[in-house]
């Protein structure tokens, strides 16, 4: 009888932990209160050696900065990223508003 009591134990652990799992993934963006979400396909301009921008649905353009930036420029790429507004910083390229990449979100390719 025991042993029947440890493996239900066993398997009510498990099952915990795999649903901590589940929502570990979930994004909880007001942890950043200036951080919002962005999507729309990435562009690559020919100005200055090369800029890239993000264009999004309402043809809104952005240029995003930040550690992770090279893993998305790919042109033609659709993205969805979780940013915040990088402020008091100029561009050479002046392809969009500046943006700082906190998390990407999906990527796929058209």
């Amino acid at each position: 009888m025991s042993r029947l009591k440890l493996r239900s134990g066993f398997a009510v652990i498990i099952i915990i932990l795999l649903i901590g799992q589940l929502f570990d993934g979930c994004r909880d963006i007001t942890k950043d209160p200036d951080a919002y979400i962005i999507e729309g396909m990435m562009n690559f301009r020919n100005i200055e050696g090369g800029c890239w921008q993000l264009i999004d649905g309402n043809n809104r353009s952005y240029e995003i900065v930040g550690d992770d930036v090279t893993q998305i420029q790919i042109d033609g790429l659709f993205v969805k990223l979780i940013v915040r507004d990088h402020e008091y910083t100029s561009s050479i390229c002046m392809v969009g508003k500046i943006v700082e990449l906190i998390e990407i979100i999906e990527t796929s390719q058209p």
